[in-house]
This record gives C-alpha cells, structure tokens and sequence, in this order.
C-alpha cells in the first residue's frame, strides 16, 4: 500500500507490506512546497523504484530513498 504522510516535518509518500505495515520504500520530499501536492493526478511507481507524481504544477519524479 503507498501512502503519504509526514515525518519530522518532512512530507513523503511510504510503501508499506499490506501484512505487516512494515515501511518497503520511502520518497522524501526535498522540502514543503505544495508543488508536491498531487491534486489527484497522476501516481505511480517506475521500475527503477522512483515515484512519478503529478498534478495542477507539472509532473515530478522523486528518487527512492529506501
């Protein structure tokens, strides 16, 4: 399951074990701008592990930070 959430202030999107809620990947987000916001748009996961989010500022990709 992927979510966002906040840790340590910080915004990301987490991948979690739908057993065990253990985190499997993680994409921080370099700062607070609601740029990250995606307003519904487009989510989804490449096959490198990078996360492709977009929305109403343009679409973003953010490396995985596992």
């Amino acid at each position: 399951m992927y979510c966002a959430t906040k840790t340590d202030g910080d915004y990301e999107y987490v991948g979690l074990d739908w057993q065990t809620g253990e985190i499997k990947q993680r994409w921080r987000f370099p700062d607070d701008s609601r740029v990250w916001n995606a307003f519904g748009g487009i989510t989804t996961i490449l096959q490198d592990g990078d996360l492709m989010i977009g929305g109403a500022f343009a679409v973003k990709r953010v490396i995985d930070a596992r």
